[in-house]
């Protein structure tokens, strides 16, 4: 099957407010051929409404999907349709307040963790293998998508409840 197989389907989505799990899919498809949203709340959530026939589809993190095909087995009865436009990582971030001195040492502390030993185990779990330093506009798609989700609430509220605003 594929997505457009898929036109007028049920799918599995986050939350409104999911770069991942809900921009991504609205990106891939026309919100107008996404037919009933099955709101889940987390992307271990949205694999197991596929996998149990609540929804058709879902997009799912690329890393979640990962630590899913590992961790879930529900996972290994569903298969992958296409991936969507790479993203860079999600960013570390800290308070605008936080003092120049104060966030070179956070990198600083960030970079050595990453290079520990003793932390090796973890990280291979959690697939961290590096700090890499994002332009700005290297996150330029993901706000795209960003808008592309306010655009379509917008629309969507006529046609479907959308759940409140995660914190």
């Amino acid at each position: 099957a594929d997505l457009d197989a898929l036109r007028g389907g049920r799918f599995a989505a986050n939350g409104s407010d999911s770069l991942s799990g809900w921009a991504a899919l609205l990106d891939a498809m026309e919100p107008a051929a996404i037919g009933e949203v099955v709101w889940t709340g987390a992307h271990r959530a949205s694999v197991l409404a596929v996998a149990e026939g609540r929804a058709d589809a879902a997009a799912i993190d690329a890393l979640c999907w990962d630590m899913a095909q590992r961790f879930e087995p529900a996972a290994k009865e569903l298969v992958v349709l296409g991936w969507t436009r790479p993203a860079p990582a999600p960013p570390f971030v800290t308070s605008a307040l936080t003092a120049s001195g104060d966030r070179a040492r956070i990198r600083a502390a960030l970079v050595e963790t990453l290079v520990d030993p003793e932390t090796a185990a973890i990280r291979a779990e959690l697939r961290l293998s590096r700090i890499v330093a994002f332009a700005d506009t290297d996150y330029d798609d993901a706000r795209a998508l960003a808008r592309l989700v306010r655009v379509a609430e917008t629309a969507r509220h006529r046609h479907h409840a959308l759940p409140d605003r995660q914190q």
